[in-house]
């Protein structure tokens, strides 16, 4: 049995109009934010690919977001994993 949801924190929806000005203005609105988010989105994964063990050069194909962010997770687990061994060579008392 499915239950109902109440909606209370929910703005109704108005009726009123909008005339053409206002949504052209809205419309920036919405683009500037929209591009702004891309814009940070692109600097971070760019500072992402600098610190990254990856071959850099006019000759070396850019990664792909999804290719950056699965290196990067890749290295985490590499350095994660190379911390843990080496935490396993020090004596009982270090650790």
């Amino acid at each position: 049995m499915r239950q109902k949801r109440f909606l209370t924190n929910r703005k109704q929806p108005t009726n009123r109009v909008i005339n053409e000005d206002q949504i052209q203005d809205l419309r920036l609105k919405v683009n500037s934010r929209e591009r702004k988010r891309m814009h940070d989105l692109k600097s971070a994964l760019d500072a992402l690919r600098e610190v990254i063990p990856y071959s850099r050069g006019p000759s070396v194909i850019k990664l792909s977001k999804i290719s950056t962010l699965t290196m990067a997770r890749n290295y985490i687990v590499m350095l994660t994993k190379s911390l843990e061994e080496m935490r396993k060579m020090l004596p009982e008392p270090l650790r």
